[in-house]
């Protein structure tokens, strides 16, 4: 069964939580000092995967210890709980709990996620339930259609789009192929989308019985994860305007078609009427579906689901619940996200997992730009699809145009479900491979997606997903980055795509330095199948030694590797800065967005830690800190120090802080002259979440030849009490998760024209020899 609902009710906390900071919470979490902080997490769940050894005892106790009780369970990820945190008790607290439960694979928060529309809808249409007349004219909407068949009807590019009618010539669509639409449900009443509505062959409809013993009662055209019923009507319009882009039905006297005239659609309602919703509904949404394909009686074959959400941090649980997917050859088309930001260095999931069976996708226009608002990534991003002015069905009889990297997805999804249709045989690698090969190259996309290639299916000249030959697509994947740092003995996973078409192209020799070593990266679905035949090749690295490795993929893309040993880190001391010295720079501006986090070449190498080896690359966080050591983002949440997740960090005001709210962003710039020069990162003008009409001021120096780290509080007047002064901010200089120097957590001590300096603590340097006695000394 799906769900195994608990009934357990949690009537005190036992004692094994003594000793965690369990505080009240009141509109949020209470933390030491008691500053009271926004509960980023939006709820009171957490997800909590055990070990798969772990008894049922041993989970139910956990939960009762940590003052939990159990919401909902699922078959995948195996052995996953979704519990509420009962009042009174501190979410981070509790997930600190389970974290050191020796059953536990990992907690995390149920992350908020909501619908990729841009802009987001503040008022959703409300349902119509009115039965409009058919038009006198077939399809009468369809020349409004641009990314179906571009004619320049909207003022775009002629043949700006993905050749829908010369495939239609071939192949219209097949209701035996059956994709899902996870989102805010689907108008299945609509009259344009009725007809390619999935029906479960398996559940007897308006009965009140669970015919198909899959634990949801009349589920006949799919699942409502809110409310755990059968009933997936859209209440918003956003899940239907997607599945209008890939399945309104074609040749009838409504609206327009989709890339499918012909589907079957199944519909899974996550998200709320506002859009809003959460990774666990993602994930009920995703153990629906793989019921349905596994389930010994009327299986039924779900080929993709289409994605146009995203929103949360990094999820192991919402990842393993993909893999699942991947596991049972379903592909899963994500939206890459409306932010403008490139997913190589900014986080956006689902979109940015590194797992085979997903399909990123930006957004272009009519003019064969891409959008202004999608996300890209050279190395995380695969393809970009029409999603700008995208006339769809939405709620009651009608029809909308919207935009968003959401609009673009379904046209991957619909062009994906035609593959499978022209081609039944073909598994879910061979037509990912074949939409990013068969797409059409364009400039706004070179070097913005793994492909450079929009969306076409069909076409004259071997392009097009259906009429695909010696299109070949190969770049690196990981590293996404150019430069990353990590210690010895971290092992890295270096992989690329190669593929003809649909079909692998041979394996890839990466050569690296120092020596003439290399890396033979082998076709092993990105080291997750031995037996993969896909064309994502991979090899995993052991930073074995110390020093500077560059790794050289085909076309000369080179990433380099620095290698550093922690043993030889030093702890740090403060002092107040005698003289108050700020640094006046111009700088190189970063164009920070919220959470951002950026890799910077230093101008010298940095001395850090006392060790002989420097460091050329510094990692800027949006939120007030860096690191030498580590290329890992730094979460929004402020923590107190150590934290094992970095081996170094160098926090002057690390705080959710959002440098995109106002003018503030981060700079970076170098002063004096070799060998006495400085860089300076800065944050100017850089406004608290809760503030964001105004910004702080503080920047971190770094000195050559000098192990030396200054942090120079020029304005840290938030303009509001709970974050002035550092109130809400961990300050100081962590080396290692076992050395470090906490100057302040959560307090507001740190002062505006203030300077912090921070030098190598003395009990890490060895001690001077004793003067040897003078003659006339007595002993």
């Amino acid at each position: 069964m799906m769900y195994k609902l608990k009934t357990i009710v949690i009537l005190g906390i036992a004692a094994a939580l003594a000793g965690q900071p369990v505080m009240a919470e009141e509109n949020g979490y209470k933390k030491p000092g008691g500053i009271v902080k926004k509960n980023k997490y939006d709820n009171r769940r957490i997800l909590v995967r055990y070990k798969e050894d772990t008894t049922e005892n041993r989970r139910e106790h956990s939960h009762f210890s940590v003052g939990a009780y159990v919401l909902q369970s699922y078959d995948i990820p195996k052995n996953l709980d979704v519990v509420e945190v009962a009042k009174g008790i501190s979410i981070d607290a509790a997930l600190e709990f389970y974290r050191e439960d020796p059953n536990v694979l990992y907690a995390e928060p149920d992350y908020p996620i909501h619908a990729l529309l841009e802009p987001p809808p503040t008022n959703p249409t409300p349902p119509d339930d009115n039965d409009d007349p058919p038009s006198d004219t077939i399809d009468p909407r369809y020349p409004e259609q641009w990314a179906l068949n571009n004619e320049g009807q909207t003022g775009g590019t002629a043949d700006a789009d993905i050749n829908a009618p010369e495939m239609w010539a071939t192949i219209t669509g097949d209701r035996n192929v059956i994709v899902a639409v996870i989102d805010t449900g689907i108008n299945y009443n609509h009259p344009d989308l009725r007809n390619n509505i999935w029906t479960n062959p398996g559940e007897i409809p308006d009965n009140g019985i669970d015919d198909d013993g899959n634990g949801v009662i009349d589920d006949v055209h799919g699942f409502n994860a809110l409310d755990n019923s059968g009933d997936p009507m859209d209440d918003h319009g956003h899940g239907s305007h997607c599945a209008g882009v890939i399945g309104a039905e074609g040749q009838n006297r409504y609206g327009g078609r989709g890339v499918m005239q012909e589907v079957s659609i199944i519909g899974c309602k996550f998200l709320s009427a506002s859009g809003g919703g959460t990774a666990s509904g993602a994930i009920a949404c995703l153990d629906y579906l793989r019921n349905l394909k596994s389930r010994a009686e009327n299986p039924v074959d779900i080929i993709l689901t289409s994605n146009s959400w995203g929103g949360g941090p990094s999820a192991d649980a919402l990842k393993d619940a993909i893999q699942a997917h991947q596991d049972l050859g379903i592909l899963f088309v994500a939206a890459a996200s409306n932010d403008g930001q490139d997913n190589d260095v900014v986080d956006a999931y689902p979109a940015d997992y590194p797992l085979a069976n997903i399909i990123a996708v930006a957004a272009t226009d009519s003019d064969d730009n891409k959008a202004w608002f999608s996300n890209f990534g050279k190395r995380t991003v695969h393809v970009g699809a029409p999603g700008v002015g995208i006339l769809s069905t939405v709620l009651g009889n009608d029809y909308e145009e919207m935009d968003g990297t959401s609009m673009a997805t379904p046209f991957v999804a619909g062009l994906a479900g035609m593959i499978k249709a022209s081609n039944p045989d073909l598994n879910y690698m061979q037509i990912k491979n074949l939409i990013m090969a068969g797409g059409d190259p364009i400039p706004a996309l070179e070097g913005k997606t793994i492909s450079g290639r929009r969306i076409r299916a069909f076409d004259t000249n071997g392009r097009g997903s259906l009429t695909c030959v010696d299109q070949i697509v190969s770049g690196r994947l990981s590293p996404s980055l150019d430069h990353l740092l990590m210690p010895v003995g971290q092992i890295v996973l270096l992989s690329a795509v190669n593929i003809n078409c649909a079909l692998p192209n041979g394996d890839i020799v990466v050569p690296f330095k120092p020596g003439i070593e290399s890396l033979t990266l082998l076709d092993d679905g990105l080291g997750l199948d031995s037996s993969a035949d896909d064309g994502l090749y991979s090899q995993e690295w052991l930073a074995e030694a110390p020093g500077k490795y560059e790794f050289v993929f085909p076309e000369n893309d080179v990433v380099t590797i620095t290698v550093y040993d922690p043993a030889t880190l030093q702890a740090y001391t403060q002092e107040v800065e005698a003289n108050f010295a700020y640094r006046q720079i111009a700088g190189t501006a970063l164009d920070a967005i919220d959470d951002g986090n950026y890799t910077v070449t230093a101008p010298f190498n940095i001395s850090f830690g006392g060790s002989s080896q420097t460091f050329d690359v510094v990692t800027i966080s949006s939120n007030g800190a860096v690191s030498v050591t580590n290329s890992e983002t730094v979460d929004i949440q402020n923590q107190p120090l150590p934290q094992s997740k970095f081996v170094s960090l160098i926090a002057a005001f690390w705080d959710d802080l959002n440098p995109a709210a106002s003018d503030g962003d981060i700079y970076y710039d170098t002063l004096g002259q070799e060998p006495n020069r400085e860089f300076v990162v800065e944050w100017r003008n850089v406004p608290h979440y809760t503030s964001p009409d105004d910004g702080g001021t503080f920047q971190i120096v770094f000195f050559e030849n000098s192990s030396d780290i200054l942090f120079n509080y020029l304005d840290v007047d938030f303009g509001n009490p709970m974050v002035d002064n550092g109130a809400s901010a961990t300050v100081g200089v962590q080396t290692t998760d076992t050395k470090f120097v906490q100057v302040s957590y959560d307090s507001p001590t740190i002062q505006s024209n203030t300077g912090i300096r921070f030098k190598l603590a003395e009990a890490d340097t060895p001690p001077a020899p004793a003067p040897e006695p003078s003659p006339d000394t007595e002993l």
